[in-house]
């Protein structure tokens, strides 16, 4: 099972992501970005899978991370830049 860390652009996009991941059955834990990781909107989520998380990014998505002994490495990051 891998630990990954989702950082958002804002806090609706993280409450729309909250809801994929009840309806795919994923274990979560809604909570402030690790200070460790830069800062997003002031909400993350921490989710516990085994499946690939490929189909789970999405355009709410910041940054994902995978945690592993006590660190976070980065998996993915929006190259996009808003104006």
């Amino acid at each position: 099972m891998k630990i990954y860390q989702f950082l958002f652009h804002n806090t609706r996009g993280a409450i729309r992501f909250e809801d994929t991941l009840k309806t795919r059955g994923i274990e979560y834990k809604i909570m402030p970005p690790p200070m460790q990781i830069q800062n997003c909107c002031g909400i993350s989520i921490r989710a516990v899978c085994e499946e690939d998380i490929s189909d789970l990014i999405c355009p709410d998505i910041r940054e994902i991370h995978i945690f592993s002994d006590n660190q976070y490495e980065l998996f993915y990051k929006d190259v996009k830049t808003y104006e």
